[in-house]
């Protein structure tokens, strides 16, 4: 079962670039860390951004997080 939940660094007052959103110690990484250890411990994640191209192999990942 897909839980289809997920975060995102504008519901933390973050940017929405890497470099915004991926520095250490910030609140996203924080709240990332805190579920993987509750509420999504075992589950497979996906971290998807739009700044690089995927092959059509890699965005099958895509069609099926967001059908």
């Amino acid at each position: 079962m897909i839980k289809k939940e997920y975060i995102q660094p504008i519901d933390f007052d973050i940017g929405d670039r890497a470099n915004r959103s991926m520095f250490r110690g910030n609140t996203i990484l924080y709240a990332l860390k805190e579920l993987l250890c509750d509420r999504w411990k075992n589950d497979h994640i996906a971290f998807i951004g739009d700044e690089f191209s995927v092959s059509d192999d890699e965005n099958k990942g895509n069609q099926i997080l967001f059908g």
